[in-house]
């Protein structure tokens, strides 16, 4: 009787821990597309701000804009949520790069030239091997405060304005670190492999 209630344990146990790891898949599928959403839309309207195509005839900048328009709607019709939990000293480090991400963010769209370099080294921060010695360590340091996820979304948003920045006419980035970044874009591997994960 012993063993037939040990077994069920067992199989119980088991299937458990099987649905366990398909919760975990599920979050990290869900966790992909709201940043892949995020980054989209973002994109979208740094183009929109940016008017980098302002120099293209009338007829070739309302089809880009109502290109982006539709996208950006559609984009929208797209809704996940998945939260991310945290203890108190990761929620503080989200907070404040949230803040210094924003600011940067606004002041990229108001001066793109002035800005680029600081979003180099923000996100040379954020890779497990920069492409540059352009390296703001003291952004580092808030950034392995973040969780693994919130420092995953954080390296996407800085990709999606240094690719933009790469494309302004003031810039000298060449294939090589535009291929670069899209290969980082790719690496699960970063800095929250030494972050506050541990804890």
């Amino acid at each position: 009787m012993e063993d037939n209630d040990q077994n069920n344990s067992d199989r119980v146990m088991k299937m458990l821990s099987e649905i366990a790891e398909r919760v975990e898949s599920m979050r990290d599928q869900a966790a992909a597309i709201q940043r892949e959403r995020e980054n989209i839309l973002e994109l979208l309207q740094d183009m929109q701000d940016l008017e980098f195509h302002k120099d293209l005839p009338e007829v070739e900048r309302e089809d880009i804009e109502s290109t982006t328009e539709r996208l950006i709607l559609r984009c929208l019709t797209v809704e996940v949520a998945v939260s991310t939990p945290r203890n108190e000293l990761q929620e503080e480090a989200y907070e404040s790069v949230t803040c210094i991400l924003d600011d940067l963010h606004l002041k990229f769209k108001q001066d793109p030239k002035k800005h680029s370099d600081v979003i180099e080294s923000y996100l040379n921060a954020c890779l497990p091997e920069p492409f540059s010695s352009n390296l703001d360590t003291r952004f580092q340091s808030k950034i392995l405060g973040c969780t693994a996820d919130d420092q995953k979304s954080f390296r996407q948003k800085l990709q999606n304005m240094h690719k933009l920045a790469l494309k302004m006419p003031f810039c000298n980035g060449n294939k090589e670190n535009g291929e670069e970044i899209s290969h980082t874009n790719n690496t699960e591997g970063s800095t929250e492999e030494q972050s506050s994960e541990k804890t």
